[in-house]
């Protein structure tokens, strides 16, 4: 970010203009991970939504990009949210978990499915 700002958007080494976008994504990364680490204690917690927000920054600008959510970003927050339900350290029940996660997939494939 500061090498950004010092050297005026330009790579040190063939002096090519580097898209703005890096900047934000690395800017909104930053910040997320500052949010996550000072709301948290719980170290599991912190790394469990330090991956779960890379990914959504991730899909977030390849959607803003090329229109297209990749499948294997969604099945990967899907194997964490599944995860999620079976680590302990959560403090939260594994079947009213996975009951709101089943009722919670029926209403999006009804309303959108």
């Amino acid at each position: 970010l500061i090498s950004f700002i010092f050297l005026n958007r330009k790579c040190r080494n063939c002096n090519r203009v580097i898209p703005t976008r890096y900047f934000i994504v690395e800017l909104l990364t930053g910040i997320a991970f500052l949010l996550i680490y000072f709301n948290f204690e719980n170290f599991n917690t912190i790394i469990f939504l330090s991956i779960l927000v890379l990914i959504l920054i991730i899909i977030f600008f390849i959607d803003l990009e090329n229109f297209i959510i990749p499948d294997t970003l969604n099945f990967l927050i899907m194997g964490l949210a599944l995860l999620k339900n079976f680590l302990p350290h959560f403090n939260t029940s594994l079947i009213h978990e996975i009951n709101q996660s089943i009722i919670g997939g029926m209403v999006g494939y009804i309303a959108f499915g």
